[in-house]
């Protein structure tokens, strides 16, 4: 994640605003099919078609720019509370889920969507519950 300062003005009116804008660059995600990094992943590669893949790094790009230090700010207002979320050793929020497992096919999984019978792809969060990578469960742990 990335953030720049832009002052921002109304079309209705003449005066500036100054605001923070947070924004990421995600990358194609893929295994390469030829040349001379064929079979090399490129990005979050763990679904058998590339768009689902993008999906997949989009999404866990999403939880992050959520999430993620605002340093600025935490420096400005001398408070730990603009952070974010990280682990106890610097991992941001989707990275933790990643490392604490040793196969992504647990972290990254297809789900049926909310408002249709289609699966998509998305990305487990950490749960301290279970010491890993959890998606939808029936109900809350006790």
């Amino acid at each position: 994640m990335a953030s720049v300062d832009i002052m921002a003005r109304s079309t209705s009116s003449a005066a500036a605003t100054n605001i923070t804008l947070y924004f990421s660059a995600n990358v194609y995600s893929e295994i390469q099919a030829s040349g001379r990094d064929k079979g090399r992943e490129n990005g979050i590669a763990v679904f058998n078609k590339p768009w689902k893949n993008v999906v997949g790094t989009l999404y866990h790009e999403i939880n992050e720019f959520r999430t993620d230090a605002d340093v600025n700010d935490a420096i400005q207002n001398n408070s730990n509370d603009f952070l974010g979320w990280t682990s106890r050793s610097g991992r941001e929020v989707s990275d933790q889920p990643i490392f604490a497992e040793t196969n992504l096919n647990q972290v990254f999984k297809e789900v049926k969507a909310s408002t249709s019978s289609k699966r998509v792809p998305v990305q487990f969060m950490y749960s301290n519950a279970v010491h890993g990578a959890e998606g939808p469960i029936s109900s809350p742990h006790a």
